[in-house]
């Protein structure tokens, strides 16, 4: 569950035995401290949280004594709340005291950040100036450390990162809330995710899905995004379907969605997704105009050309940049090509009968077929459909198809490829991507 229920330490430690007690919910109802070191009538201390019908705490009381004694008794904290915990105050409150005028109480007010970090706690008590006195200030590294030279007097307020109980008993950093415990000197929780269904593709133990500046987790269980003032409860996207009503991004999703459903097209996409450059797509008239995508640096323009063998083909054109090897060569069209004819035929595999024989699944084979007339037909057709043989990437054929690919592939039947910029190679072609995409 992810809850301690006792802590005990090596003979030699000077650090306390620590037992914890839970309520039916789950709710911290106690922690006692064993010290092994401290004077007779404070060796053992109990702190009792009371809360109220959703567990929220309402006070806490501190019992001191030796074991076997009854000792003392104390009101230690009431806390005050306002949408949320706003401070507390401190009574210091004697109970097993047959009298004792209660003192008028300080309150402690908590200055937080849009995180709930407790950055400054204040009283109303006046300081000499007249101004409220700072109690505590502290500063915080994004996953919850206290900076070093940048607080002062933190250890002596309760809550601190994301306003969470600190478990300095337990070591420095620890925080606890309602499901687990917290290291934030490592930035992980000790225990696992009780929703991890929910966060599939992430640790258990890692802290708000690795963004503590924008993230909460109030409770151990669930995250929640913090955008400016408004919080509101992260949920995974469940579906890649969109719902909108604009053409270009319905049928790109749709388009993309398909890709993605192959093997090999969700080796190019997802190296495209976690590069830091931002890679773009547009549909225009001029594309249009021109019957085909246009690729400009980073931007991809499908001129209504919604097909899955032309996002194939234009989206590994983007892939050989993200690997610096792009360029108007035939090495890279034919690299192009044949990656747009494997992932067209895998997602192929992935279509029933039906589908097919409705008309649902295109493949253009003109890539293979050579040019009428041309001289080294057969040699080309030869090569181009081999390049790829159940699954792995033979470099002969493919050399091959670079070499004849101008004067006999049936893909330049319009002379686009015969254009005076395209070259065999550039030089800067220093390995095959496509062995990396159609491995053993």
């Amino acid at each position: 569950t992810g809850k301690v229920s006792e802590v005990i330490r090596l003979e030699d430690s000077d650090k306390p035995d620590l037992r914890f007690a839970y309520d039916g919910l789950g709710h911290r109802i106690s922690k006692t401290v064993y010290h092994k070191h401290a004077a007779l009538g404070d060796k053992v201390q109990t702190t009792y949280y009371v809360r109220d019908l959703q567990g929220t705490v309402l006070a806490v009381y501190e019992h001191k004594h030796a074991e076997g004694e009854s000792g003392t008794f104390t009101l230690a904290e009431q806390h005050l709340y306002g949408a949320s915990r706003i401070g507390m105050t401190k009574p210091n409150l004697a109970l097993n005291t047959t009298t004792q005028e209660a003192p008028v109480p300080t309150i402690h007010y908590e200055l937080t950040n849009h995180l709930g970090n407790v950055m400054a706690v204040i009283t109303d008590e006046p300081a000499a100036t007249e101004t409220p006195a700072v109690e505590s200030l502290a500063d915080y590294y994004p996953f919850g450390m206290t900076m070093p030279g940048r607080s002062y007097n933190a250890h002596t307020y309760r809550h601190g990162f994301t306003g969470h109980e600190k478990e300095s008993d337990l070591a420095e950093g620890i925080y606890t809330t309602e499901y687990r415990l917290y290291d934030a000197r490592v930035g992980r929780w000790l225990s696992v995710d009780p929703l991890f269904e929910k966060y599939l593709g992430m640790s258990s133990y890692n802290y708000c899905m690795l963004n503590p500046v924008m993230m909460v987790d109030p409770d151990g269980e669930d995250v929640v995004i913090c955008d400016g003032e408004e919080h509101f409860l992260y949920e995974p996207q469940t579906s890649n379907l969109y719902d909108g009503n604009n053409v270009v991004i319905k049928n790109s999703v749709a388009v993309l969605n398909d890709m993605y459903s192959t093997k090999s097209g969700s080796k190019v996409l997802n190296a495209l997704i976690s590069s830091p450059t931002e890679y773009k797509i547009k549909s225009t008239g001029d594309a249009y105009s021109k019957g085909y995508a246009v690729s400009k640096g980073n931007e991809v323009d499908f001129g209504g050309i919604f097909e899955l063998n032309t996002f194939s083909h234009e989206l590994f054109h983007q892939y050989q940049r993200e690997n610096n090897q792009g360029g108007a060569t035939y090495f890279n069209e034919v690299e192009a090509y044949t990656f747009e004819k494997f992932v067209v035929t895998e997602f192929n595999d992935n279509l029933s009968d039906e589908e097919l024989i409705n008309g649902l699944f295109k493949q253009s084979n003109y890539f293979d077929d050579s040019l009428p007339n041309s001289t080294n037909s057969n040699e080309y057709e030869n090569a181009a459909k081999n390049i790829i043989v159940n699954g792995i990437f033979n470099k002969s054929n493919f050399e091959i198809t670079v070499k004849l690919f101008k004067n006999n592939s049936n893909a330049n039947n319009s002379g686009l490829y015969s254009q005076p910029h395209y070259k065999e190679r550039t030089g800067n072609e220093k390995r095959y991507l496509l062995e990396s995409i159609f491995s053993k």
